[in-house]
C-alpha cells in the first residue's frame, strides 16, 4: 500500500486533501481483497505532530466505524504485478487539522476493520499553513514553496516564456502573475462598459470572476488552451511598450495545430506586464 497527494498544493485549515491509495499485488500469487462500500471499514490514518501527539479520528469516521449497519463490500482480486487505486478525502478520516505539520500514515485492511488482517503504507509529510487573511493574497502564493511571488525586473520576451511554461504546468498563480486582468477584460467593449460603470467593489468581483473563468476555461480560451511546445520569433519593445511574436503548437489527437500570437506588454513600475494580445492561425501538421 502506498499514499500520495493526489493533487498536491498548498493545504490551509478545512480545506480537503485528496491521497491517492494504491495497492499492488507485488507476490507471485493472486492477492483477494474485500473493499467496503463505506471506505471507513477498509482504511484508515494514523497521524502525528511533530511533537509525536496523536490525533483523533474524525467525528464523520467515528459515526460511520461504529455504525450497527451491515458492512456491503465487494471483492477484488488483483495478479501479480497489478493494482488498484483509490482517492479518498483525508479529512473525512480525521479531527480538523491546525496550522502545523504532521506525518501520515495510511492503513488496509483487506479482510475489513473487523479482523486484524492490516496492511501499513509509506510515510508523508503533510504541512497545513495558517489562514491567508485575503484570496488575494493566496492567489500569489507559489504552490511549491509557500512563498509569496514576487514581479521580478524581467524581459518582455522572459515574460512571456514565464506565463507559458507556467501554463505548461498547469500553476495558476504564476501564470497570472504577470497578466493584466484589467486590461484582458476590458478587451471587448460590452465588458468595457459593464466594467467601466462599475463601483470599486464591483470591479473586484468582475475581475475575481474572470479569473475565475478562466482556470475554468469558461471565457477566453485563447490565452489559457496549453500549448504543447513553443518558440519566441521575435521581440520588440520601447521604454515603456514591448511585443513579444510566439509561434505556439497544440496537439491533438492525431495532428498539431499551429498558431502565432502577438503579446503586447505594458511597463509598468518597472515591470512588464501582458495587457493585450491577437492570435493568427498558421495551419497543421
Amino acid at each position: 500500500m502506498t499514499i500520495r497527494y493526489f493533487d498536491k498544493e498548498l493545504y490551509f485549515p478545512g480545506q480537503p486533501i485528496q491521497l491517492k491509495i494504491d495497492i499492488t499485488n507485488n507476490g507471485t500469487e493472486p492477492f483477494r481483497f474485500k473493499l467496503a462500500n463505506l471506505r471507513v471499514h477498509s482504511f484508515n490514518f494514523s497521524v502525528r505532530t511533530l511533537t509525536n501527539t496523536p490525533l483523533r479520528p474524525s467525528d464523520f469516521f467515528t459515526i460511520l466505524h461504529n455504525s450497527q449497519e451491515p458492512v456491503f463490500y465487494r471483492e477484488i482480486v488483483l495478479d501479480s504485478g497489478e493494482s488498484f487505486s483509490i482517492i479518498e478525502d483525508f479529512t473525512d478520516y480525521i479531527e480538523p487539522l491546525n496550522p502545523g505539520i504532521y506525518v501520515i500514515q495510511g492503513h488496509f485492511f483487506p479482510e475489513l476493520d473487523h479482523n486484524d488482517l492490516r496492511i501499513s503504507s509509506n510515510i508523508i509529510q503533510l504541512s497545513v499553513r495558517p489562514t491567508l487573511g485575503t484570496t488575494a493574497v493566496q492567489d500569489r502564493i507559489d504552490v511549491e514553496t509557500g512563498e509569496i511571488l514576487k514581479r521580478a525586473d524581467l524581459s518582455p520576451d522572459k515574460v512571456v516564456e514565464w506565463t507559458l511554461k507556467a501554463r505548461q504546468m498547469e500553476d495558476w498563480n504564476k501564470f497570472f502573475l504577470y497578466l493584466d486582468l484589467e486590461s484582458l477584460f476590458v478587451r471587448y467593449a460590452d465588458r468595457e462598459n459593464q466594467y467601466r460603470n462599475a463601483s470599486d467593489d464591483l470591479q473586484r468581483q468582475l475581475l475575481k470572476k474572470y479569473r475565475d473563468d478562466l482556470e475554468n476555461r469558461r471565457i477566453d480560451s485563447a490565452i489559457v488552451t496549453i500549448p504543447d511546445s513553443f518558440t519566441i520569433v521575435r521581440t520588440e519593445y520601447t521604454a515603456q511598450r514591448g511585443r513579444v511574436i510566439v509561434d505556439l503548437r497544440f496537439r491533438y489527437t492525431d495532428y498539431f495545430e499551429l498558431k502565432r500570437y502577438s503579446y503586447d506588454l505594458l511597463k509598468r513600475d518597472n515591470i512588464w506586464v501582458i495587457h493585450n494580445y491577437s492570435v493568427e492561425n498558421r495551419g497543421t501538421e
